[in-house]
């Protein structure tokens, strides 16, 4: 019986010691090594300008000139890019809106709080929000 036991005990560590070894592969250099990406593995496409799970980012840049753009509530909204001369982005009910971009317009109906790293940004808001504004020359106001 005590035969078996340490048989058994055996076995055990050498399996475990197997898959450990084959978990930590490491490089001539006694690094260890990232695995290798999967090249049949695709990368999810960040799609803008719709509200997905709560989240929106919408890329100024899109925008046309001298056009209104609308978008909506949307708990989080973020606004990356340079948007074109005379465009205007109408957004309703936020819970977080951060502008990253520059020279946008932004209308929005409600925002519980408003970020704004950007530069040159002209932002409008119903209701109390916070504001934090970290870049330059923008201008943030009540309506």
């Amino acid at each position: 019986m005590h035969r078996s036991t340490t048989l058994a005990a055996t076995l055990i560590t050498a399996v475990l010691t197997a898959s450990l070894t084959a978990c930590s592969s490491t490089a001539p250099d006694g690094r260890g090594t990232p695995p290798a990406a999967d090249p049949t593995a695709n990368a999810e496409e960040t799609r803008y300008g719709e509200c997905i799970n709560g989240n929106e980012t919408i890329l100024a840049s899109d925008l046309e000139r001298e056009q209104e753009q609308s978008f909506g509530d949307c708990a989080s909204i973020s606004v990356v890019g340079k948007a074109p001369a005379g465009s205007v982005i109408r957004l309703g009910t936020v819970e977080v809106l951060v502008v990253e971009g520059d020279e946008a317009t932004i209308s929005v109906d409600t925002a519980q709080r408003i970020v704004v790293p950007g530069s040159h940004n002209k932002i409008t808001h119903g209701g109390e929000s916070s504001v934090e504004d970290h870049g330059a020359d923008n201008t943030i106001t009540a309506q």
